[in-house]
């Protein structure tokens, strides 16, 4: 997230809907400090939480939608639900899917909305292997019994790979300097536009 932050100020690209600021990722106290000061200013504040933790739980709870990646193995998928061996067989929920069901209970206390849970699925492959259909039913059924949505995730792609190491996404290649996108990038660009239509975020239209 900081080389992100970093990467923007370097580049003095002019966002009015973002704080710029290699600052932002500090101590807990300044954390807390310009998250409350985003939540204040912006519409759509956005909240990455890359371990569990107090902070963690807190913007779980907070969140009116609640955006999952997951890795297209069942490594991954322990950390929402139990499987038996077979692979298909889901024997209760894990350490993930508990926390989101208390962020929940908390939510509903407090009388706001539901969580607009969605699993993304990220990395995958691109031939339809054994593994690949195995994760796609366990997510179906899972999904049914916890309570989330299924978006279309992204494929295995070497510029996200290229891009992560200088802080980029696939919406920065123009600002650098790239004026016609590959076919590749063009096909990454498709699955970003069909997450965000997915996602159906207030507001927001995808004209990207």
């Amino acid at each position: 997230m900081r080389n992100g932050y970093e990467a923007l100020a370097r580049l003095a690209i002019s966002m009015s809907h973002v704080e710029v600021s290699p600052r932002f990722v500090v101590g807990v106290g300044g954390y807390q400090t310009r998250l409350i000061r985003q939540v204040l200013q912006h519409v759509i504040p956005v909240i990455r939480c890359q371990r569990a933790g107090r902070l963690s739980q807190v913007a779980h709870s907070l969140a009116d939608t609640l955006i999952t990646p997951l890795n297209d193995s069942f490594v991954d998928f322990d950390l929402l639900a139990h499987v038996d061996n077979d692979g298909e067989t889901i024997t209760g929920p894990s350490v993930y899917a508990e926390m989101v069901w208390n962020a929940r209970q908390l939510r509903a206390q407090a009388g706001l909305p539901p969580i607009d849970w969605v699993v993304v699925r990220n990395r995958l492959g691109a031939q339809n292997m054994v593994n690949k259909q195995k994760m796609e039913a366990a997510l179906t059924k899972l999904s049914r019994r916890i309570g989330f949505r299924i978006a279309p995730g992204f494929n295995e792609r070497v510029i996200f790979r290229e891009l992560f190491p200088r802080g980029l996404t696939l919406l920065d290649l123009r600002d650098i300097g790239v004026s016609q996108l590959n076919i590749s990038n063009v096909a990454a660009r498709q699955e970003l536009r069909d997450l965000m239509k997915a996602l159906n975020l207030p507001g927001v239209s995808v004209d990207f």
